[in-house]
């Protein structure tokens, strides 16, 4: 008995210096936990083409849940008034690079199930998604781009150029001659 509480306590202060940690690294940067969250929903995005049948129904309340989420992030990073540090602006420059590859490998697959879409009628709620998520990420970068060191702003406006890019040629898809039934 003496033994298993032991170990309870062990573990348990153990526990208590791990949460500490990480309350105390999320408070020593929110960007960067928001710019992970993006992540991970961009992951959730791919997921829902990759996992599956291509369910378009699925796959379009996953975008929906997706970029609410992306907005939300993206409205905190505008938010914080603090300039971005030197090795922030590694971590946005590292995810929006990222972004880059994920837009890159989602035109990809909404070419895929671009002849589902049409015949479901679904165009205008793809193209509605991908609009609200293009024009965050616009203005995201605007705020952003003021906010970072002289030194990573030129990385980071190509980096976005890249990204809208890709987006735009993902949100074509999904109006006129592309997605005429």
């Amino acid at each position: 008995m003496k033994f298993s509480a032991i170990s309870l306590l062990f573990a348990a202060s153990g526990a208590l210096a791990v949460s500490h940690k990480t309350s105390k690294d999320k408070h020593d940067s929110p960007l960067k936990g928001l710019l992970h969250r993006i992540k991970e929903e961009h992951r959730n995005i791919i997921d829902a083409y990759e996992n599956g049948d291509k369910d378009v129904d699925k796959i379009l309340s996953v975008t929906h849940t997706s970029v609410a989420d992306i907005t939300h992030a993206s409205e905190g990073i505008m938010g914080d008034a603090k300039p971005i540090s030197p090795e922030e602006a590694e971590v946005v420059n590292d995810v929006t690079r990222h972004s880059v590859l994920v837009e890159k490998k989602l035109l990809k697959y909404a070419k895929e199930i671009l002849r589902d879409v049409r015949k479901r009628k679904l165009c205008k709620s793809f193209h509605d998604e991908l609009q609200t998520e293009r024009d965050v990420v616009s203005e995201a970068s605007q705020v952003i781009s003021a906010k970072l060191p002289e030194d990573s702003r030129e990385d980071f406006a190509a980096d976005i150029a890249a990204y809208l890019k890709v987006a735009e040629d993902r949100l074509a898809l999904f109006e006129g001659e592309h997605c005429k039934a």
